[in-house]
Formats: structure tokens, sequence, C-alpha cells
């Protein structure tokens, strides 16, 4: 055995310290593992004190009740109730035609919806007062980008 082949090298020196740092983050993700484990274990036995109580099977002062409420709302997040609401917008007739009034003097925008067969059928029955519910949707990729 020769004097190199006795002595490590720089690059055994980084695959060493490579495989120690990955086995750091390895034991580190292990230990959260078995925090994270070990919470949820305890909030069941808090879940499982509580409805122990509630069945009658367990008699609970109502300092520890709030305690275990309070620990179970720290690692459980409740539900909590969302109102929604739609408001109501009115239609202002004028606006909507004036939009509809520019879109359609671009030229770009006019041969898009009128090569949609679904579009085409639904403005002619509106202009012979008849409407009809559209089979094709628009294609988007009618449309041309610069729209």
């Amino acid at each position: 055995m020769t004097a190199a082949e006795a002595k490590p090298s720089q690059a055994d020196y980084n695959a060493l310290r490579k495989v120690r740092s990955n086995q750091h983050v390895a034991s580190q993700t292990l230990a959260r593992r078995q925090l994270q484990a070990r919470d949820k274990i305890k909030i069941g036995m808090l879940l499982g004190k509580l409805h122990r109580a509630a069945e009658g099977k367990e008699e609970l002062t109502t300092t520890q009740a709030m305690a275990c409420k309070i620990l179970i709302d720290k690692a459980i997040p409740s539900l909590q109730a969302v109102e929604q609401s739609t408001a109501e917008q009115e239609i202002n007739a004028g606006a909507v035609a004036e939009r509809l009034q520019a879109m359609l003097a671009s030229p770009h925008i006019l041969a898009a919806i009128l090569s949609d067969p679904g579009i085409r059928a639904q403005l002619q029955a509106a202009l012979a007062a008849a409407p009809v519910a559209v089979t094709q949707p628009l294609d988007p990729s009618v449309i041309p980008a610069s729209a």
C-alpha cells in the first residue's frame, strides 16, 4: 500500500460530508415526524376524554374541559361559518350597448364572432325576436390575440 492510497482524497472528504449532511436532514425530518405523531396522539387522547365526558363515563371539571377545548383548538383548526353574499348588480342597458358597439367596431372581433355558428344563430334569432339556445360554445382560439 502506498502513501497515496492510505490518505483519503478531498473527494472522499466531500462525499463523507455530503452523506453526513443528508443524515442530519433525515434525522431532523424523523424528529419532526415523531413530534407530529406525538401531538396527534395527545390530541386523540384529549378528544377521547371529552367524548367519554359527553357520554357520562368520565367526570371533568369545568377547568379541565376548557383546557381540553383550548388545546384541541390550537392543534385542530375549527371550521368557521363563512357568510357569502352576492350583490345584485343592475344592468345598465346604455353601458352594455356602448361596450357592444365598441367591440363590434373592431374587424377582428366581428370576424371571430360571426365565424362562430352558435353566436351567429343567436344573433339572427335575437334580430327575429325568437331566442335560440346556443349549441356550440365560442372557441377561444378563434379570437385574435390583438383583441
